[in-house]
Order: C-alpha cells, then structure tokens, then sequence
C-alpha cells in the first residue's frame, strides 16, 4: 500500500472470500415444474416469493451521511493508466511529445478499482466500529462507495447510530455533515425508505436520473 494500490490491470484486484463466499450455483431445492408441483401436492400447496419477511416490533431509525472525495483519499499505482489530455495543443508546433498530458495519482471516478479500494478502506472503519460498540448496541451500517447507511431500533440502536459517526469522524473519516440526513424516511443512492412502512421506492433524485 506505501507505493499505492492496484488498479486492476497489471495486477488484478484480489476477491474477499472470508466476506463473499464464491458463487458456484443457485442453492435452490428440489426445482420441479409448476405442472409437476400441482399433481404432486393438489389443492393443499402455497408457492411463496422470494421476498423480505417483516417482523413486528420497534421501528428503525436511519442517519445517512457522506464520506467527502473517498475515491481520492488514497494513492494508486500503475500511474501509466490514469491519464488524459484536455486538448493536443503542441508547446512546440511539430513535436507531439509536447502535449500536455495531465497524470491522477489517487483515484478518479470512472475506475472501478476506485470504488474497490476506497470502499474496502471504509469498510475496516466499519468493522472496528461493530467491535467497539458489541452487541449491546444493535445496528446495521450499509456501505456502498462513499454512501454510508445507518439504522438502528430502539433507544440503543439509535445511540449506536450517534456513536458510529462518532468513531468514524475520530478515525479520520470526512463526512459532508451538510449532506447528512435521518429519519423514519430517507433517501439512499436513489432509493427511498419508509421504515415505518417497509415501503421502498425510487426517490425524486432517482426518478429524475431515470428519466
């Protein structure tokens, strides 16, 4: 990491496999033919979605913060990859080694390696944080780039919301605390949720990119 890290071509971005299992089939039973299903079982059968089982009980707050420039708080390496020219003007007219040609150090939008490694720095904060909280403290944190997403129920899970950015701003995580949202409704990456409800929608912002 002390001479930067990948961008995934020379050397390729390496998978977490004590985070995500690799996906080698569908683990799903016993698949048969609706036809099939109806002869072998009658009138007597239920065919359940796939779908999120609601449990009652205390409602979810939610903080929604921002995590300033995360794709440009570290350094890359392969540096040959990372540039661009804004014209091909000539500093000396016949010469096309003159061009001026403009080098990113750290990361950019556009990479994919940019969103990897900035997201798997993010997320040792994250993990730190679950471990100083523990289990008295019952929350979710969802990461996506430099989207944070915490929720909790109850009083201790909204204070363990309040601790988390509170770690997290201590360990030098610089939020946009102008961008931060929270409530029983929020907006994440285009998304809106109604915990109250357990509706989930395309947001103003996300229909307006959709369209």
């Amino acid at each position: 990491a002390e001479d930067g890290l990948p961008v995934g071509i020379l050397d390729p971005l390496p998978r977490t496999p004590h985070v995500f299992e690799e996906q080698v089939k569908w683990p799903l039973e016993n698949p048969c033919g609706r036809r099939q299903f109806l002869e072998r079982y009658g009138e007597h059968t239920a065919i359940a979605a796939l779908a999120v089982i609601v449990e009652e009980g205390e409602t979810a707050f939610s903080v929604v913060g921002d995590i300033a420039k995360s794709h440009r708080r570290y350094k890359h390496k392969e540096h040959g990859y990372l540039a661009c020219q804004v014209d091909t003007k000539e500093e000396v007219p016949g010469d096309p080694a003159s061009q001026t040609v403009y080098v990113n150090l750290v990361g950019a939008f556009g990479l994919s390696c940019a969103g990897c490694s900035s997201t798997r720095i993010a997320a040792c904060g994250l993990r730190l944080t679950y471990h100083l909280l523990g289990p008295d403290f019952p929350l979710d944190l969802l990461l996506y780039a430099d989207d944070l997403e915490a929720m909790g129920k109850g009083p201790r899970g909204r204070r363990g919301i309040s601790l988390t950015y509170l770690f997290l701003a201590t360990l030098g995580y610089p939020f946009k605390w102008a961008k931060t949202r929270r409530g029983f409704r929020v907006e994440w990456l285009g998304m809106e949720t109604e915990y109250p409800t357990y509706k989930l929608g395309l947001s103003l912002v996300g229909r307006g990119s959709a369209c």
